[in-house]
């Protein structure tokens, strides 16, 4: 398969159009017109009605009494149709161009005229002359044309001045000298200006003021060196016109060769080189290197400047270079042209170097147009600057009781650069689509949407894209469709305990496209646990929450670290019963169960069950030794303690400068992510901070450490250690040492001390290492988990109730019970908002499921599921009557709604 950049693609297309445009030209005909002769045999005359020419005359006439003739008049007659101001405006068509003149004829009147145009006769040069004749009225509109009217051949008149012959000659290398032979009949100052062309496209003028004698001379017009210099050509000039005050002569002279470099009495530009420099050896260069040859002929600080386009005149970029202080000599100038300002151009090369100055901070040495083209490039031969990845991941859950799929779709930045104007499109085999825009998804940002479809078929199949029109660039395009195909229902399993009465199903994402979340991996959800207490369904204390894998296992969880009971923010941590595969989900095995009030008892709470590591070193009233089951440390040491739950590193020993501990497990040193609280005791001595969280000893890769805010204020690189914040003695930090995509981020060692590679995934200990012998640390809380680049998504399902209906089935069946009820026509509103207004002036709204009216009596009915709220109304007399409600069954709801309208309808 052959395949064409966009850009290459362009280019091609520009070469056909070009191809075309040349093919339509027109060719010689049967009679081998040329293009000149074609264009001249149109008939261009226009007549509007307003005014016509019937008789056109010419003379010539002696007006300053010298004995020949010096003015050329046209006299017209007219005809006006429409009276009013006219201008008149004739071209005699001269070997040498077009000689014009106008004449206003204002107040023209309906009938014949005549009107005169004259010419001075020292700007003509022939003995006959064909001319046209143009005519607009007062809005400038054409009213008139006629072309190829021919004057009478008038053999003898003032010509002013008439040109010789040309010479040219070099003088010193100074300048190259035009001399003009002329004749004049005129005595006066004008311009002379010489007009030179050279390889058939550029050009090069000089003009000298001269003041002309009546007769013979030679006048000589002397053409710069630094003129000649800027042509950087060795060539013979062609003086292709000469213009002597407002005559111009359309000559053909060719001159001597010369050569540039003869001329070049200062500092000049030599010659190009250019070439492709690629630093990393990843077949993308860095730098279009272009090495500019100078001649500096004084000592100076040069400026090179340029600018770079492509041969279609589109721009590339600009470029400076400061050459520093240079003496007299030859020197080759490299200049690096940033590739990846190349590649943003999306322009293909080759390129040509437009314009290019030699100059210093107050004048130009050399300048040099069209100086130079590239040879053959493309700008995706040069590298890529930092660009976003997008990824997309599509999850579908359905639930059988609600009848309702789910559609989660998750749009990750895996790349180095933020991406801007992002759609996403999904869409099904049968009638769903959709399309959602964001404006940008920062690095490592998540956007997730999501989607409710109801009364879906079996086996749909969805698909998402992000980036469907190529509007973002990105580093790989491959992983911009997810799609879910041939789905399955799956029905919600049986009731865990009759006990419990509500669930809320813990639908899982792993938004990982290569790696499986792993058995044990810590999951985190966030419970609103003080709306569930506050509408009875939750123990105050949330003793009797329950996460269950399966419908059959109790899972041990725990409150995350922060967090707590009776919050609308509860984070609950959890370990995964099985691992779940690379960009998948499970929308089934795991439930959040609650609504017990006979429970009293937490599960077993074990931090040990949901961390791989956890070690908050007991409570604030203990203090002793670490536990020997998770903690060894150096034997040259005193064994670190613990005061008050905190361990407490000091080096101050005695016995080693260095103060270390190191966890019995180990691991693998890439996967993992460890947490912990820390504060530090400056020394007297030392002046920053200084804990361990390198490879070994010697390589000290890596670290980072982040505030609570996710915001990283500290980093060790090498030997460095840089504070992004001030950290301040005493006061507490979260630590979050998080392992980067090659690397480690913390402490793992083999006790042996060797350099560990990235590529190396031995088992291996993490360890604390306080190296500063005046310093103290304070650590507390440190669990270590297992690390995703890109965290799970994590969603809860609608509340459901044991034995109770759904919020569908909810509407269902309230609107059942109010068509069963024994009043009649009456009118049915779904979702509507409600707004109340009391005697006492309190007012109240709220939104219901259903709202039944009759005359001026209104019911409201609302079936509260899932995180919904009361709305708390209260009847307005018998006019407007509320019933609120839940956990019911179908059958409840119908008799309830039912009997209400019977008691109340007036």
């Amino acid at each position: 398969m052959i395949t064409i950049s966009k850009m290459r693609t362009k280019k091609l297309l520009m070469v056909i159009t070009l191809f075309i445009a040349i093919c339509l030209l027109p060719t010689a005909s049967a009679g081998n017109k040329t293009i000149e002769e074609l264009i001249d045999s149109f008939n261009l005359s226009v007549n509007a009605g307003n005014i016509n020419i019937t008789a056109f005359k010419d003379v010539m006439e002696d007006r300053n009494s010298n004995g020949l003739n010096d003015t050329l008049i046209l006299t017209l007659t007219t005809d006006v149709k429409t009276a009013g101001d006219y201008l008149f405006l004739a071209d005699l068509i001269d070997k040498n161009g077009i000689i014009s003149n106008t004449t206003n004829a204002t107040n023209l009147v309906i009938g014949q005229g005549t009107v005169n145009i004259t010419f001075n006769s020292t700007l003509m040069s022939q003995q006959i002359y064909n001319y046209s004749i143009r005519i607009f009225n007062n809005l400038s509109v054409l009213v008139y044309r006629k072309d190829k009217i021919s004057t009478q051949f008038y053999a003898d008149y003032e010509k002013g001045i008439a040109l010789g012959t040309i010479k040219d000659g070099n003088f010193n290398n100074n300048y190259i000298q035009i001399n003009l032979s002329i004749n004049s009949t005129l005595a006066e100052t004008v311009n002379v200006s010489v007009f030179l062309t050279y390889k058939n496209i550029s050009s090069i003028s000089q003009t000298a003021e001269v003041t002309l004698v009546n007769g013979n001379q030679t006048i000589p017009v002397n053409v710069s060196n630094e003129t000649i210099k800027s042509t950087h050509s060795n060539t013979t000039y062609i003086v292709d016109r000469v213009q002597i005050g407002n005559k111009l002569f359309d000559t053909n002279h060719s001159t001597a060769l010369y050569i540039w470099k003869d001329f070049a009495k200062t500092s000049y530009i030599r010659q190009f080189i250019d070439g492709k420099r690629d630093e990393n050896n990843n077949n993308l260069s860095e730098w279009l290197e272009l090495n500019v040859t100078i001649n500096a002929t004084t000592p100076d600080t040069y400026i090179i400047e340029g600018e770079l386009r492509d041969e279609f005149d589109q721009f590339v970029l600009n470029f400076t270079n400061n050459t520093g202080n240079l003496g007299i000599g030859q020197y080759t100038i490299p200049i690096l042209l940033n590739g990846t300002a190349i590649y943003q151009s999306k322009i293909n090369g080759p390129y040509v170097i437009s314009f290019i100055k030699l100059k210093n901070s107050t004048s130009t040495y050399d300048t040099i147009f069209n100086a130079y083209t590239t040879n053959a490039s493309f700008f995706d031969d040069f590298e890529k600057p930092p660009l976003p990845d997008l990824t997309i991941n599509l999850s579908v859950h359905f639930d059988n009781q609600t009848n309702m799929r789910r559609i989660g779709i998750n749009i990750s930045n895996i790349g180095k650069a933020p991406a801007y104007n992002v759609f996403m499109d999904a869409f099904n085999n049968v009638s769903f689509e959709n399309q959602t825009f964001t404006a940008n998804v920062n690095v490592s940002q998540i956007f997730s949407f999501g989607f409710n479809i109801s009364n879906d078929a079996n086996n749909t199949i969805y698909t998402a894209i992000v980036d469907f029109h190529d509007v973002v660039e990105e580093l790989n395009e491959s992983n911009n469709v997810a799609t879910n195909a041939n789905l399955t229902l799956t029905p919600n399993p049986g009731w865990w305990d009759a006990n419990w009465k509500y669930r809320q199903f813990i639908n899982i994402t792993n938004n990982l496209t290569q790696d499986a979340l792993p058995t044990d991996f810590t999951m985190n959800i966030t419970v609103d646990t003080a709306g569930l207490i506050a509408a009875g369904k939750l123990n105050s204390d949330c003793s009797d929450l329950r996460i269950i894998y399966q419908n059959t296992t109790a899972l041990d969880w725990i409150f995350q670290l922060a967090s707590g009971c009776n919050r609308p923010d509860t984070v609950i941590a959890f370990a995964l019963d099985a691992n779940i595969t690379a960009n998948s989900f499970d929308d089934k095995n795991y439930a959040l169960y609650y609504g017990n009030p006979s429970i009293i008892a937490f599960p077993s709470y074990d931090e040990d069950k949901v961390y791989l590591f956890f070690d908050d070193f007991g409570n604030a009233s203990f203090s002793g030794s670490l536990d020997t089951t998770k903690w060894e440390w150096s034997a040259m040491a005193i064994q670190p303690t613990i005061t008050n739950g905190v361990l407490v590193l000091d080096p101050d020993d005695g016995l080693n400068w260095q103060d270390y501990v190191q966890t019995i497990k180990t691991y693998d040193r890439h996967y993992y992510n460890i947490t912990f609280d820390w504060t530090w005791r400056k020394g007297l001595s030392g002046t920053w901070s200084m804990m361990g969280y390198q490879d070994n000893f010697i390589t000290n890769k890596g670290a980072q450490l982040y505030d609570q805010a996710n915001n990283m204020y500290a980093s060790r690189e090498g030997l460095n250690f840089n504070m992004n914040t001030v950290v301040i003695p005493g006061q507490w930090y979260n630590a979050n040492v998080r392992p980067n995509k090659d690397d480690t981020s913390f402490y793992l060692f083999n006790r042996s001390n060797t350099t560990l590679s990235p590529e190396n995934k031995n088992l291996y200990h993490f360890g604390l290492l306080d190296g500063d012998l005046n310093d103290v640390y304070r650590i507390d809380n440190l669990t270590i988990q297992y690390f995703a680049i890109q965290r799970p998504s994590v969603e809860l399902t609608q509340e459901e109730t044991q034995n109770g209906a759904t919020e569908s089935k909810g509407r269902i069946a309230i609107e059942q019970g109010i068509n069963s009820s024994l009043e009649t026509n009456r009118s049915i509103f779904t979702d509507q908002k409600v707004y109340i207004r009391y005697p006492n002036n309190n007012q109240k709204w709220g939104s219901f499921d259903k709202v039944a009216m009759k005359g001026v009596q209104r019911w409201a009915f609302n079936y509260v599921t899932g995180t919904e709220q009361f709305t708390n109304i209260v009847n307005l007399n018998n006019r407007v009557l509320i019933w609120e409600n839940q956990s019911l069954t179908s059958d409840e709801i119908r008799e309830q709604v039912s009997r209400l309208i019977n008691q109340t309808e007036e």
